[in-house]
């Protein structure tokens, strides 16, 4: 009965998940031409448009999760990539996912999955991703099983990489608070006894392209392009 009551708890998870990302899917598109920029001065003269970059975000994620057949908390660790495929509008943009997830506890598990996601962006503000993985899943040097993943990002202040890379708004801004996000995560596993069920999980990430590539790439020009103005 309870196995019952959990299982359908996921599900309205992952079903809030995908509402989410279709009101994003939704607004995205029909407003896919306008730029707004509150900052500037009414009269001004507009800012062109944003150049539309192809970009690669590799995360190092830590957090903490709940494994609902055991019913105790886990340690979590991953790396993932997002890599950017296709552009459906300036803001939204189709990606390849990439993810390495490591549960540590009352139990041990590794999983290798990969899949597809969205990712809305709005330079110098916020961005918002929805990433659906397959996974293989390994616990020792034996294989267990499949899983399924669905996982939310946010970013609280996202800067393409482009800019990062020339340091706009100083050092602290380009390279690190531009790298920090958040995140959550729900996932079904048809493993083995020991790790078969659900999992909930949440936890904070760091852009590793923001916060070691972008500075290399600066200090080839001595840190000459750092400016607080954004």
């Amino acid at each position: 009965m309870h196995d019952a009551i959990r299982a359908r708890l996921v599900v309205l998870v992952v079903r809030f998940f995908y509402a989410i990302a279709l009101v994003v899917l939704t607004w995205a598109t029909t407003a896919r031409s306008q730029e707004i920029f509150l900052t500037r001065p009414l009269l001004d003269a507009p800012r062109p448009p944003e150049p539309i970059d192809n970009e690669v975000r590799f995360f190092l994620r830590g957090g903490f999760a709940y494994a609902m057949p055991k019913r105790v908390p886990l340690v979590s660790s991953s790396l993932g990539a997002s890599i950017d495929v296709r552009h459906i509008t300036r803001r939204l943009t189709l990606t390849w996912i990439i993810d390495i997830d490591d549960r540590r506890g009352a139990f041990a598990s590794t999983s290798f999955g990969t899949g597809v996601g969205l990712f809305y962006g709005v330079p110098r503000h916020a961005a918002f991703a929805i990433e659906s993985a397959v996974a293989i899943d390994w616990t020792g040097d034996t294989f267990a099983g499949p899983g399924l993943s669905t996982r939310i990002v946010i970013q609280p202040f996202f800067l393409p990489l482009r800019l990062a890379n020339r340091c706009a708004g100083g050092p602290v801004m380009a390279f690190v608070v531009s790298a920090l996000s958040v995140w959550g995560l729900a996932r079904v596993d048809f493993t083995d006894a020991a790790t078969r069920g659900s999992t909930l999980a949440f936890g904070a990430g760091l852009d590793l392209m923001h916060f070691i590539v972008a500075p290399i790439v600066e200090s080839t020009h001595g840190f000459a392009h750092c400016s607080v103005r954004l």
